[in-house]
């Protein structure tokens, strides 16, 4: 007690150096950082499957990295099914999410329509040895029937023009087909993506 001075020109309480000494030492934490991921220069290639993409897109759901279904597996799973399971995954956190039931919707879409397109081209083999100016010609021609065949080939794939031109013929022609019946028809059901 004898060996301290004390400060007569304080003109702070205690309070006051208190609460300033707590913010230094709140401005001096360092907080571990975590890197920014890399922008790539090349675009992801989701057709290879080489690359985690899942993994990439949603971090939060998939901290490790496991369970992408880019991943190496000893059997092939298909998309679908993969996104099925983890649609009804135990703690529903897939099926919550705001983003990912989309993301999964939309690769399923674009796949469908690369087989669909894969098809036509197997099935019309001269287009298969087309450049893209060549290809452009033919499709600028009038009496050429390639935008045609193009836009039938599409009425596979849902949510399309000529998917729901073709569901509308249908129902059009069940219409015809029970004509002693009323003329209202109800369905119950909601559309497919509308």
């Amino acid at each position: 007690m004898e060996s301290v001075v004390p400060n007569l020109q304080q003109d702070q309480t205690e309070f006051e150096l208190l609460q300033a000494n707590i913010a230094n030492a709140r401005t001096n934490i360092r907080r571990p950082r975590v890197p920014a991921p890399s922008i790539r220069a090349t675009p992801i290639d989701e057709v290879s499957r080489s690359s985690r993409l899942f993994a990439m897109a949603f971090p939060t759901l998939f901290p490790t990295g496991a369970a992408d279904p880019n991943e190496g597996r000893i059997r092939s799973v298909k998309l679908a099914d993969w996104g099925i399971h983890m649609l009804r995954f135990y703690d529903n956190r897939f099926g919550r999410h705001p983003r990912f039931r989309f993301f999964l919707f939309n690769l399923l879409l674009r796949e469908r329509a690369r087989g669909s397109a894969r098809y036509f081209i197997k099935k019309n083999s001269s287009l298969a040895d087309l450049s893209l100016d060549e290809l452009k010609q033919q499709l600028d021609d009038d009496n050429n029937t390639i935008l045609n065949n193009v836009v039938r080939q599409g009425k596979g794939l849902s949510g399309t023009r000529p998917f729901w031109r073709a569901k509308s013929t249908e129902l059009i022609a069940q219409c015809r087909c029970l004509p002693h019946l009323s003329p209202i028809f109800v369905t119950f059901s909601c559309a497919d993506h509308q």
